[in-house]
């Protein structure tokens, strides 16, 4: 089964991003409860999702290949440390086989550079167009 659509636009792939943010949040708050998801690590982060910040960075990448399947799913990872003791909160949202993945702490694009571009469409934001 083969699905064609128009190309998405960055501002839909940013209110994806924002979306996924609140999942993300939602997760920790149902895991850990109100004191860490309120805590004020994720301050920018209900910002973001509130729309009070939209110039911060971020990415959201899309696998290229997806599977369709019956399903929705979120995992996280918390807690979990870079190599060089940065905080990150990878989340991995799969929507009926399209797998999306982003990070809610450390949003730093370069984080991704080694991710191989054939498996994954990339999105960063904000979108150079829009910051000139």
């Amino acid at each position: 089964m083969h699905f064609r659509t128009e190309r998405i636009g960055a501002d839909t792939y940013h209110r994806l991003m924002r979306a996924f943010y609140k999942i993300g949040l939602e997760l920790i708050y149902l895991d850990h409860g109100p004191t860490l998801a309120y805590d004020a690590r994720f301050d920018e982060l209900r910002d973001i999702v509130r729309g009070r910040l939209s110039d911060r960075p971020g990415w959201l990448l899309l696998g290229r290949d997806a599977v369709p399947h019956a399903t929705v799913q979120a995992r996280y990872w918390y807690p979990l440390y870079r190599h060089d003791g940065t905080e990150i909160l990878p989340l991995h949202v799969d929507i009926f086989g399209m797998q999306f993945s982003t990070e809610l702490l450390a949003r730093d694009p370069q984080h991704i550079d080694d991710v191989p571009d054939a498996a994954v469409n990339k999105y960063i934001f904000p979108v150079a167009a829009e910051a000139a």
